[in-house]
C-alpha cells in the first residue's frame, strides 16, 4: 500500500522476526518436555503404591471375615467361595495398574500383593 510519499508500508512481520519467534517457543517446549515424562512416571508409581495398598487392606478385610486370604483380586469383588460370611464386596472397581493395564494384581498366601 502506497503512503502520502509514495513509498510502500510494509504490513506484517519479518522472517527473522518470525524464526525468533519460532525459536523461543521451540525452547519452551524443549524444557518442559523432560518434566512431563518425569512427572508421568511418578504418577504412575504413586497410582500403582496406592493399589497395592488398597487391596492389602481389601485383602485384610476378607481374611478378618472369612478366616483365609483371599486367592485372588477378583474374590474381593465377588463372593466365589459361597460363603455366607462374606460381606464384599471389598473393592469398588477392578484397580488396573498403571504401567501394563493387562497385567493384574495377584494376592500371596499371606496377603502380599504382587503383579
Amino acid at each position: 500500500m502506497l503512503n502520502d510519499v509514495g513509498y510502500f508500508e510494509e504490513d506484517g512481520f519479518t522472517l527473522l522476526e518470525i524464526l525468533i519467534v519460532l525459536l523461543l517457543i521451540g525452547l519452551l517446549l524443549g524444557g518442559l518436555v523432560p518434566h512431563y515424562g518425569s512427572s508421568k512416571e511418578k504418577a504412575s508409581e504413586l497410582v500403582d503404591q496406592a493399589n497395592i495398598r488398597l487391596i492389602s487392606g481389601a485383602a485384610q478385610d476378607y481374611r478378618l471375615d472369612i478366616g483365609i486370604f483371599p486367592s485372588t483380586v477378583n474374590d474381593l469383588m465377588l463372593n466365589t467361595t459361597g460363603s455366607e460370611h462374606w460381606r464384599g464386596p471389598y473393592l469398588d472397581k477392578w484397580p488396573l495398574n498403571p504401567y501394563v493395564e493387562t497385567r493384574v494384581y495377584q494376592i500371596g498366601e499371606m496377603g502380599q500383593v504382587d503383579y
